[in-house]
């Protein structure tokens, strides 16, 4: 395993992306959801809304722990050489106030879409403070980006 990450493919990769894959710890296995997302220009920290009244806000009060995997894949069979996956593990946190104002206009800014959903009562944004980023390339290479 390569402890240097690169820190450009690895934004590549996020900012190229809008969508991830969200794991939280359910009660007994891994419970995971299609997210949109955002990510900051130092990628420590991603953002994503999710009602109040689902299963993946009960695991993340229960435990904040996360996982966000986000690749670049196209479906073809070039894609065990070719793509990117990227593991972001971290631990979320509702936002509130001026810093979920924030970040909703950020995440606001990048998924137009999403308006309505993140102004709806009960609906809940939550921040990832991203500690290791791992990136996965050609199947099986595997680099680590400790995030300080």
């Amino acid at each position: 395993m390569n402890s240097g990450a690169s820190l450009s493919r690895i934004k590549t990769v996020l900012k190229g992306q809008g969508l991830g894959i969200l794991a939280t710890r359910g009660k007994v296995y891994p419970y995971q959801n299609i997210v949109s997302y955002s990510v900051s220009g130092d990628l420590k920290t991603m953002t994503f809304a999710t009602s109040r009244a689902t299963m993946k806000y009960a695991n993340i009060l229960r435990c904040p722990h996360v996982a966000i995997f986000v690749d670049n894949r196209k479906n073809t069979e070039q894609d065990l050489i070719d793509a990117v996956g990227i593991t972001a593990l971290g631990d979320a946190k509702e936002l509130s106030g001026a810093e979920e104002r924030r970040w909703k206009r950020t995440l606001t800014a990048r998924h137009p879409y999403l308006e309505e959903f993140v102004s709806t009562p009960g609906v809940a944004l939550f921040a990832v403070r991203v500690k290791v980023y791992y990136a996965v390339s050609r199947f099986q290479d595997v680099e680590e980006l400790v995030m300080r």
